[in-house]
């Protein structure tokens, strides 16, 4: 155990260091971490996934506050699916603690990338499901949910109404009735919505569940369920899901046109996933035809998930809406209420153009050629 403090230092910038280095030795695994909850019922420890040299880095590049995008994940042929797995979610893991700055600043891409982040450990944890079964990794589930959903989903959605939908059409007809009162109701809310998110970063079941994701990535019950993986090759599992993934996605998507809102949904969430595993596998199909086949790949699913994106938005923001012209009947609330049915008809106005891009983005992912064979 060390205790390290003092600053890094580039230029005029600096950043301070205190931090308490765990190493094992020799023994078990599990012990470091029952070491690390007891300081925590001490300090308010948080686990932190950068070097001091990463850190140094960033200071030069003026990063620390910034919001951090997921880093590319480098998995090689012949690693086992266990090990491959614990690859991938440890980059997830990274990229959601290097965003915490930023939530904290309240920055709405700080926050997007902490969901983002969540979004990929569970497509993970989903796209190796065949390791899994226990109630540890439920639990862990349950957690991530929590985070993503409850704590950090409606400072987003908030966010995306206001500027990507209610902000642009007050610019374009600024004298439309009760716009005005519209957006500052919204902006009222967004703020407090960005608070909560602040909190719980700072919060202690925030600071449990890294630690708790960590353990369980790195000595959970699964890994001991999961013995037939451990000297699988990752290319033959990656191939395997990437063809039963698009099977499963190309059958819905081709009769995209009948699917309900909740069904459009589902599948926006499959061809998510699907995106981030042609992500987390691309290095282990790198041949020159593979890669032309995996751009393309990755193209028409990023335009398929757009177009089904802006379609879940507008839902959410039918359910958003209402929500801000709650209150008693008076000249500010019928204002607002006014404003949010014509945002709300602009909306509506959308839905089928995008009905037919994301039609024919399907359409299109239904001929397109497999990466990994």
């Amino acid at each position: 155990m060390a205790l390290d403090e003092g600053q890094l230092r580039a230029g005029r910038l600096s950043a301070s260091i205190s931090e308490l280095e765990l190493e094992l030795k020799r023994g078990k695994t599990g012990d470091v971490f029952k070491l690390a909850r007891e300081l925590a019922k001490l300090v308010p420890v948080t686990l932190e996934l950068k070097s001091k040299a990463e850190r140094g880095y960033d200071l030069i590049e003026h990063k620390p506050t910034q919001a951090v995008r997921a880093e590319k994940i480098k998995l090689r042929r012949g690693t086992s699916t266990a090990d491959a797995f614990r690859i991938i979610a440890r980059s997830t893991l990274r990229h959601i603690t290097a965003n915490e700055t930023a939530v904290q600043r309240s920055d709405s891409e700080g926050v997007h990338q902490m969901r983002v982040g969540l979004r990929r450990l569970r497509a993970a944890i989903s796209l190796f499901s065949k390791l899994f079964g226990d109630k540890q990794t439920e639990q862990i589930k349950s957690e991530l949910n929590w985070l993503r959903r409850r704590e950090l989903s409606p400072a987003r959605d908030l966010d995306v109404y206001e500027r990507g939908t209610v902000e642009p059409l007050r610019r374009a007809a600024p004298a439309t009735r009760g716009m005005k009162e519209l957006e500052d109701s919204l902006a009222s809310r967004r703020a407090a919505a960005f608070a909560k998110a602040k909190v719980v970063v700072d919060s202690p079941r925030y600071r449990s569940l890294l630690l708790d994701t960590l353990q369980w990535l790195e000595v959970g019950d699964w890994a001991r369920r999961s013995r037939h993986f451990r000297n699988q090759p990752i290319e033959r599992f990656a191939a395997d899901i990437l063809a039963r993934r698009t099977k499963n996605a190309t059958k819905k998507a081709k009769r995209l046109r009948e699917l309900d809102t909740r069904q459009r949904h589902k599948l926006r969430i499959a061809v998510k996933k699907l995106r981030y595993a042609s992500d987390f596998f691309r290095r282990l199909f790198a041949g020159r035809k593979a890669k032309k086949r995996l751009s393309g790949f990755k193209a028409c699913l990023t335009d398929l998930q757009d177009h089904l994106g802006a379609l879940n938005d507008i839902a959410v923001h039918q359910k958003l809406g209402p929500k801000l012209v709650a209150g008693k009947s008076n000249t500010k609330v019928r204002a607002r209420a006014f404003a949010a049915r014509i945002v709300s008809g602009r909306e509506q106005s959308e839905i089928e153009p995008l009905l037919k891009a994301a039609n024919t983005d399907a359409q299109k992912f239904a001929r397109i050629r497999p990466f990994w064979t």
